[in-house]
């Protein structure tokens, strides 16, 4: 019977072990990218800073001098999207880090990457849009200009640049699959291949139908007032599904499929881990770490 007490101990001691060592590999290397990344870019509005370190933006306005004389920010916004047609090949580089693009001259959806960062080095707020069902896998370009959100397109005719409409405006319009991409590197990692240490992530806009406090996002360029220590990522961001951006935003069945998704073990067992990483959260003091929304 003793043998038998010490090896049931022994059994569960190692569970507790093992637990605990998933929970803090979790906490790590994952959980703390996405909820750190996100809620900077919540709390700010400012998506770009996925794409590029304060220390990158004073290259990238370098860069781009050539918009600093320009006056107006739609006038920025365009002459940008003119040099990028012209000058970044659609060729895939597999990075999304701004320097990495505009070294290279080339990026194929990521160049969005290239255009959310160097508007975000002159200040203009902007992030890339993926899910509607005209620009498949390849997204637009949303800017927050004269005083509202605009959609442009990248590698388009002059006449076709500027959508016309914002995200919110295609979401209430019957684009339920829009959403924000954003990226979430690992702990000391640069964004260099989302096949690699980055965690791809897209923030659908039919949040606003469970969480109706985002919305200033899409209305305004400031961020939401939230509260970092009861918010968990794993309640407004999905991670990328290819079918996501192709058949499932073709068949107009997006978030239904995403629900259906969520349904599964895995996510019940990501909603139950979050819980736990919080509470340790809790009795270890973590606070936000702004130096982790880039992991470099």
């Amino acid at each position: 019977m003793a043998s038998k007490a010490r090896w049931a101990v022994g059994l569960l001691g190692a569970v507790v072990l093992g637990f605990g060592a998933y929970v803090a590999k979790e906490r790590a290397y994952k959980y703390h990218p996405y909820k750190d990344a996100l809620f900077y870019a919540l709390t700010t509005n400012d998506f770009a800073a996925a794409y590029a370190t304060p220390a990158d933006r004073a290259g990238l306005r370098a860069g781009f001098a050539f918009l600093g004389p320009l006056e107006g920010e739609e006038a920025r916004v365009l002459a940008l999207i003119e040099w990028l047609d012209a000058h970044v090949a659609a060729k895939e580089t597999w990075s999304v880090h701004a320097p990495v693009l505009l070294e290279q001259r080339a990026g194929a959806c990521e160049v969005h990457a290239l255009a959310v960062a160097a508007l975000g080095a002159y200040g203009i707020k902007a992030r890339w849009i993926s899910g509607v069902r005209d620009a498949i896998g390849f997204g637009y370009l949303e800017a927050f200009v004269d005083g509202g959100w605009r959609l442009y397109r990248l590698r388009a005719d002059d006449a076709a640049r500027v959508v016309g409409a914002s995200a919110l405006e295609l979401y209430e319009g019957g684009e339920t699959g829009v959403a924000v991409r954003a990226f979430y590197p690992q702990p000391d990692e640069r964004l260099t291949s989302w096949t690699g240490p980055v965690e791809v992530g897209l923030l659908p806009l039919a949040n606003l139908e469970a969480h109706p406090e985002l919305r200033p996002l899409f209305e305004g360029p400031t961020g939401v007032p939230l509260e970092y220590g009861h918010f968990s990522p794993y309640d407004q961001v999905f991670d990328y599904d290819p079918r996501a951006d192709d058949a499932w935003v073709r068949e107009g069945v997006v978030m239904a499929r995403m629900q259906q998704l969520q349904a599964r073990f895995r996510y019940t067992r990501r909603r139950a881990l979050a819980v736990v990483i919080n509470a340790v959260d809790r009795v270890l003091g973590y606070g936000f770490e702004p130096g982790r929304v880039t992991g470099s």
